[in-house]
């Protein structure tokens, strides 16, 4: 069977889930499809012998569970490879989205990283057109996810209003793991950070500090609150989180902030306290 009988058999697979109680006639896909009955009898005969129809009635066979199972697979490999070829910004035929979606492996790293970065894109898309939501919306929204964000740590002029001051990183973005994670679970959402080791040099006597950020604090309620901490993560709630949705299109992304407080251990004199406004970006753009 060469490529393009697989494609056809693919769209005759594909074509049984029609999403009305009774499957559709081999007459009707072979209409549907603009091929003969012939092509879509051998499908049929080759999808019974691997358990994906059951062909009991011949004039009415259907999908079985393994078969109903099998093109819900397929329907999303092809929107993963429709997608890789919007994000890359080619247009090509629907037969080459096909022979692309047929050729994926579940267990191919590329593929895996393909389907990552579609899912995020389908998470962005449900707050397109949304303006600004809370943290508590996202969660409820999206269910459940674990998603990887990028972030920058800027310095706070004003901590009254809030206001960081334009492109000054703070000294706390060094001091946690890159990329930070956002985890939801049954609606409920953590933004999670884990701190790492951070080097600085000292502008009193050019040593190299060493030393980690400790204590953290989120701003809620008109004040900073203790984040929970496991001996291995910081866990802030993300309905402290106020978020927005850039609509890029293919590349859109959602923006996330929160104000943070800290202690910082590297050296004596070294920042001991560092308010912080952390940004937060959720962006399916790296992984293709």
């Amino acid at each position: 069977m060469d490529k393009s009988e697989n494609i056809v058999y693919m769209r005759v697979l594909i074509a049984f889930d029609n999403g009305e109680e009774e499957a559709p006639s081999v007459t009707k896909i072979a209409q549907q499809l603009g091929v003969t009955k012939y092509v879509v009898s051998r499908a049929v005969s080759r999808f019974a012998e691997i358990g994906y129809i059951n062909r009991e009635n011949v004039r009415r066979p259907f999908l079985t569970g393994d078969g109903r199972r099998a093109v819900k697979n397929y329907k999303e490999k092809i929107e993963i490879a429709r997608y890789v070829y919007l994000m890359t910004g080619r247009e090509v035929s629907e037969d080459v989205v096909f022979k692309a979606a047929m050729s994926y492996d579940d267990e191919d790293p590329v593929y895996k990283s393909f389907k990552s970065s579609y899912e995020l894109y389908k998470i962005i898309s449900m707050f397109k057109g949304s303006g600004g939501f809370s943290g508590r919306d996202f969660s409820i929204k999206v269910g459940n996810a674990r998603i990887r964000a990028d972030f920058k740590m800027t310095k706070v002029g004003d901590i009254k209003n809030c206001q960081s001051i334009r492109d000054t990183i703070s000294m706390a973005q060094n001091g946690f793991e890159k990329p930070c994670e956002i985890v939801v679970i049954n609606g409920e959402g953590s933004l999670l950070l884990r701190p790492v080791e951070m080097k600085h040099l000292s502008m009193l006597d050019k040593t190299e500090k060493k030393g980690h950020a400790v204590n953290l604090c989120y701003f809620k309620d008109n004040r900073f609150k203790n984040a929970d901490f496991d001996g291995e993560c910081y866990y802030i709630p993300l309905s402290c989180v106020q978020f927005t949705c850039k609509d890029n299109g293919i590349r859109s992304e959602i923006n996330g902030e929160i104000l943070l407080r800290m202690m910082c251990s590297a050296g004596k004199i070294h920042m001991p306290v560092s308010v912080a406004m952390m940004n937060v970006t959720i962006s399916n753009n790296a992984l293709i």
